[in-house]
C-alpha cells in the first residue's frame, strides 16, 4: 500500500517498503514450495504460482497507477480528437484550485484536500471551500 500511495503523489517508493515486500514474496513463495515439495516438481510449482500470480497482479496495478499519474491514459474522446497546440495562459490562483481540484476528482485516491489547496496557492481556507463547492454543487438553471 506505500508503494501504490507512492506512486500516486508521483514519489519514489520508500527502500523499506521495497524491501519488504521482496522479503514477503521470497518467504511466500518459499513456504508454498517448500509444502508443495512433497509431491514433487509437479507439486512444487503448482504450490508456488498463487503467490507469483498475486505479484504479477499486483505489479499490473502499479503499471496501471504509474500511467495514470503520468497522464498516458486519456480518455476515448480524447484519443479521437487531432491534439491542439496549447498556450499557457497565466491562471489566477482561484482558477488553479479549480483546476487542481476537478483533476483529483477524476484521478485515483480521494480529491486533494481544502487544507493542501490554501496552503498551496495562499488562498484562506474558508474561500477554497466555497470554489469547491461551486464544483460539488452546481448552480440550478
Amino acid at each position: 500500500m506505500v508503494i501504490l500511495d507512492a506512486s500516486r503523489r508521483k514519489h519514489p517508493a520508500p527502500p523499506l517498503a521495497k524491501w519488504s515486500l521482496a522479503v514477503g514474496i521470497v518467504a511466500t513463495v518459499g513456504a508454498n514450495v517448500a509444502h508443495g515439495a512433497t509431491h514433487g516438481p509437479i507439486g512444487a510449482i503448482v504450490s508456488a504460482w498463487p503467490a507469483l500470480a498475486l505479484v504479477g497482479s499486483f505489479e499490473l496495478l502499479m503499471t496501471l497507477t504509474r500511467s495514470a499519474a503520468r497522464g498516458d491514459l486519456l480518455r476515448d474522446e480524447e484519443r479521437t480528437e487531432p491534439e491542439q497546440p496549447r498556450t499557457e495562459v497565466e491562471q489566477t490562483p482561484e482558477h488553479a484550485v479549480l483546476d487542481e481540484y476537478r483533476a483529483s476528482l477524476n484521478g485515483p485516491g480521494r480529491p486533494v484536500s481544502q487544507r493542501h489547496l490554501a496552503e498551496k496557492y495562499g488562498i484562506d481556507r474558508r474561500k477554497v471551500r466555497q470554489i469547491i463547492t461551486s464544483v460539488e454543487q452546481p448552480a440550478p438553471a
